[in-house]
């Protein structure tokens, strides 16, 4: 529970709500002008709003309930080392989900099925409500490969030491290729809104 609650805000179950007035408004025409890329910069602004309010909650919750409450430290220095990397790259798998909810922006209307949506997906499949292992048999099968996981759940159990140490690279490597998995399918979709995109008005 108690890392749980430090990793809250790594769920990606909110949006940009700059960007997506852009888009909305059709203001996101300015983004297009700059010699950035498009995609780049908001994945680095979904990056930045997971990053600093983890950050905010998260050194907290670990420094108060250390040294107060009775949360124990990671089962081995490479249970830590391993969560450490662990968070930084589920950080970047939050991003790049973000991301691409931003994108299907482009062809939506308002944005709101998906964004009512997101958060019950992520809060359920992450293992925030319900650890995945307490799952029934029949849906380990899907909880296992789907990419919610790579949110809460295996830091929270390569902390725990119920992930080993020594199998710790392929859970990041799972991580990590869901992640780029994301980055690639965003930049393609970009590229697509891009081309056929068009603002009414001027």
């Amino acid at each position: 529970i108690w890392i749980g609650q430090a990793l809250l805000q790594l769920l990606p179950w909110s949006l940009d709500k700059e960007i997506e007035g852009q888009i909305k408004s059709g203001n996101v025409a300015y983004e297009l002008i700059r010699p950035l890329s498009l995609y780049g910069l908001w994945f680095m602004r979904s990056l930045a709003i997971r990053c600093v309010p983890t950050a905010m909650r998260c050194l907290p919750i670990f420094f108060i309930g250390g040294l107060f409450l009775g949360l124990k430290a990671p089962v081995s220095c490479e249970a830590g080392v391993a969560f450490f990397f662990s968070v930084l790259f589920a950080l970047f798998l939050s991003s790049s989900i973000t991301t691409l909810v931003l994108i299907s922006l482009f062809w939506t209307l308002s944005g709101e099925g998906i964004q009512r949506l997101l958060p019950h997906c992520a809060l359920l499949f992450s293992g925030m409500v319900v650890p995945l292992p307490l799952f029934p048999s029949w849906a380990q099968a899907f909880l296992n490969v789907q990419p919610f996981r790579g949110v809460i759940d295996i830091p929270c159990r390569l902390y725990t030491g119920l992930i080993p140490a020594s199998d710790a690279l392929y859970y990041l490597g799972f991580q990590l290729a869901w992640t780029a998995l994301f980055v690639i399918l965003g930049q393609f979709l970009t590229k697509k809104a891009l081309g056929r995109f068009v603002i009414q008005g001027g």
